[in-house]
């Protein structure tokens, strides 16, 4: 197997309580009417056919009953009769109380009902038959729509799970640590191996030796020791001739860029500056991959995808490791691999 280097190209163009209702008592006037003639002429009460409606007169018992009077000589039995009319008008007037407090006390026990707040337990169990319900309405509601009931159905809309592009499985072609050298490396002033890897200066591009290469995942990490930090440097691929070559490269500033070279004239195709995963300034290693699928591009910095590009104008060639003017580069563990 040969080796060989080039000089780099150069550029060309590029989100209420109710109311209290009272009965008043009537057996006063009614319950005289059981008094005798006798018994009022003894009380001294005048004796006529109409009704007397007055409590100055002695008034029956409630069970309509008449009530002997003992006239004595000494006028105790007008107190006797005035202490006997005193014990009605208290049983009368506790009657009447009986009655009149009788209706208020039932209103004021349903308004109490109405007033009375609810134990825990009460709406602890309220709150629980609601949330049932709540729970097992709309899995109902589903069930007889799923059975076709009129406007209840319910048609659930399909899940579109993305399907991920398959990564082709890849044998490892080459993987080379370039602090040894060998065959595989050209070997002159501006490509040299050494025990700290494999040093490029200048603006040269130091080729591996081989057949041409055509799909490819190319991983390698640079390390620049000497020059400024906005000239880059990186990567070449699918060289076909002299001057004809892809070229993925990187600066200090964390700039990346991506070449066609025509003739030894580069072709901006891609490029993004300022990005955060690459690594800035001098010896600060960086890992640079590319990705080489048909006239697929794609580009990592550290295990970090920066970019992607499709062109169609190189489809096979060697893989190189380029420089730039003044500046000195550093390759180490270099990994080829190829689709299955």
């Amino acid at each position: 197997m040969t080796t060989s280097h080039e000089p780099s190209a150069s550029f060309g163009a590029g989100d209420q309580p109710g109311e209290k209702v009272e009965e008043q008592a009537s057996g006063a006037s009614t319950e005289s009417n059981g008094v005798t003639g006798a018994q009022q002429a003894t009380l001294g009460a005048p004796i006529s056919g109409s009704t007397q409606n007055s409590t100055e007169h002695m008034q029956a018992p409630l069970n309509g009953a008449s009530r002997p009077v003992d006239n004595g000589a000494d006028g105790s039995a007008d107190d006797e009769s005035a202490g006997d009319l005193d014990d009605l008008d208290e049983e009368f007037d506790d009657y009447d109380e009986y009655e009149e407090s009788e209706s208020p006390a039932r209103l004021s026990t349903l308004l109490s009902v109405l007033h009375w707040p609810p134990s825990r337990r009460a709406v602890y169990v309220a709150g629980a038959v609601i949330l049932v319900i709540a729970l097992l309405l709309p899995a109902t509601l589903v069930g007889f729509g799923a059975r076709g009931a009129g406007p209840l159905a319910v048609h659930p809309t399909p899940t579109i799970t993305p399907t991920a592009t398959a990564t082709p499985p890849q044998n490892v072609t080459v993987q080379d640590p370039l602090t040894k050298r060998s065959t595989r490396w050209s070997e002159d002033q501006d490509c040299s191996m050494r025990d700290d890897g494999y040093h490029v200066t200048d603006n040269h591009i130091c080729f591996m030796a081989g057949v041409p290469i055509k799909d490819s995942y190319i991983t390698v990490t640079a390390l620049q020791v000497v020059g400024v930090e906005d000239l880059s440097y990186g990567v070449s691929l699918r060289r076909v001739a002299e001057g004809y070559y892809y070229s993925f490269e990187i600066d200090g500033s964390g700039n990346w860029y991506f070449y066609k070279a025509t003739d030894s004239v580069l072709t901006l195709l891609a490029s993004h500056s300022g990005n955060p995963s690459i690594n800035k300034g001098l010896f600060h290693a960086n890992t640079l991959q590319v990705r080489a699928t048909g006239q697929r591009f794609e580009f990592f910095v550290n295990n970090v995808k920066v970019g992607q590009v499709n062109d169609s104008s190189y489809a096979e060639g060697t893989v190189g490791l380029g420089g730039n003017d003044q500046v000195e580069v550093i390759y180490t563990n270099f990994i080829l691999t190829q689709p299955a």
